[in-house]
């Protein structure tokens, strides 16, 4: 299988050579570095001769066909399980269309769809295909610049046909080791940080109901302008988290007064700035 694909050597981008390299083959085609690989694959191959062979990595019934760089079909859609059973299943399919051709080039592609792509992209792999990932949204204009807006399976893999035969993908590059821990704690990170921001956008809701100047205070200028003041330096400080869970109303805070909120501010150690007092001044003498 790799003597059909035949990978072309990669040098560092950090060394010299490799910087030259790059740079060299960026400007010696117009699709840049991309464009220059698929065209050392595919130079001086009879394009009858080239496989390609998109795959739509659905979570239960992933599904595969086979045709050429034309778009002749030589094996029509066909599931496969993403088992050892079904990875054979796939890898003999492209085998007898290869032998029926005499294939010297074989391009393999599918969508790159949350997690359920990566045993198959590594199962490939094993058998020495070289996998092109497509991006979904590239999938979703070329479905849209045909002006078909039907989604099937069969449509699906005749478009990731086309966007292989087009070279709009890119190459897998399946993380491993600390590189695939890094991933997961990240995506666990940012889920995390969303379901934060979520809790504090609610939060500021419920304390514009009962507290209008906690996150704020209006200060009018002399001149007839206005600005607007922060009663706490840190909307999520120590301080301000203090008075939303002990004094999350107005009036309880003006029961205290301007010393009773410098003694809480020593006994805590919350560094109240001078403004929280007129604060709260402001909605007592609003109430």
């Amino acid at each position: 299988m790799r003597e059909w694909n035949q990978p072309t050597k990669r040098v560092p981008c950090c060394s010299p050579e490799g910087r030259h390299d790059h740079v060299a083959k960026r400007k010696t085609h117009i699709r840049g570095s991309r464009g220059r690989r698929m065209a050392d694959l595919l130079r001086g191959v009879d394009l009858e001769r080239v496989l390609v062979v998109p795959i739509d990595a659905a979570k239960f019934n992933p599904k595969a066909m086979v045709a050429n760089y034309f778009g002749d079909v030589l094996a029509y859609p066909f599931f496969f399980g993403v088992n050892r059973e079904g990875m054979a299943l796939l890898h003999r399919k492209i085998q007898e269309c290869a032998r029926r051709v005499g294939a010297q080039r074989i391009l393999v592609g599918m969508e790159a769809t949350g997690h359920y792509h990566e045993p198959i992209v590594a199962a490939l792999e094993g058998y020495g295909y070289q996998v092109t990932l497509i991006n979904p949204c590239t999938t979703a204009y070329e479905r849209s610049s045909a002006l078909n807006w039907a989604k099937t399976d069969d449509l699906d893999l005749a478009t990731l046909g086309s966007i292989l035969a087009q070279n709009k993908g890119t190459d897998s590059r399946l993380l491993g080791g600390v590189y695939s821990e890094l991933r997961m704690a990240a995506r666990a990170r940012r889920g995390e940080a969303l379901q934060c921001n979520r809790l504090k956008n609610r939060i500021c809701r419920l304390m514009d109901g009962v507290w209008r100047e906690f996150q704020g205070l209006l200060v009018t200028e002399p001149r007839g302008g206005a600005r607007v003041e922060p009663v706490f330096s840190d909307m999520w400080g120590r301080a301000a988290r203090f008075f939303m869970r002990h004094y999350p109303l107005p009036q309880q805070v003006a029961e205290l007064g301007e010393k009773g909120i410098q003694a809480l501010s020593r006994a805590h150690r919350l560094y109240l700035k001078r403004t929280t007092a007129y604060s709260t001044e402001f909605d007592q003498g609003s109430m």
